[in-house]
């Protein structure tokens, strides 16, 4: 497991969640070692959440008892070790497993399927992999935990 935290508990930032204030954690899920690891270092700068980052589905998924808040996941995770599974069929354990648990699916591809798979298997929503992706990543995170958007269906 590869995890990326804060240094200090002064950096986390709590949040009331369910009337109980709680720390947010987030998951990051990439097989691009630079990419994961910027990210998180970006987004533990400027958010200033526990961050743990992952390198396949596969690590993801045995740290779902940490109960994260916000799962970001890349689409196509490096699927070359023969049990290794995919960014689509990790997002649908994940939803299967903590259907609560907010899922931003992350992929370079622009195709309309790619995002309308993600979104059908219970993605919050879809973030294409490009030079603006780590502002709207920020973005969407800050919308999530600040106004306290929550998928259709979820109660408020």
């Amino acid at each position: 497991m590869r995890t990326y935290m804060p240094q200090t508990e002064t950096l986390v930032a709590p949040e009331k969640i369910g009337g109980e204030t709680q720390e947010i954690k987030i998951f990051l899920v990439d097989d691009d070692k630079s990419y994961l690891y910027a990210l998180g270092f970006y987004l533990k700068k400027e958010l200033k959440y526990t961050i743990y980052c992952y390198e396949t589905g596969e690590e993801c998924l045995k740290n779902l008892h940490l109960n994260p808040q916000l799962i970001v996941l890349d689409y196509y995770l490096n699927t070359e070790e023969p049990d290794a599974i995919n960014g689509l069929d990790t997002l649908k354990l994940i939803k299967r497993r903590k259907p609560k648990t907010k899922v931003v699916m992350l992929s370079g591809q622009e195709t309309l399927g790619v995002a309308i798979s993600s979104l059908k298997s219970g993605a919050f929503t879809y973030v294409i992999k490009d030079l603006r992706a780590l502002f709207a990543i920020k973005k969407t995170i800050e919308e999530i935990f600040n106004t306290g958007i929550r998928p259709k269906g979820e109660p408020n």
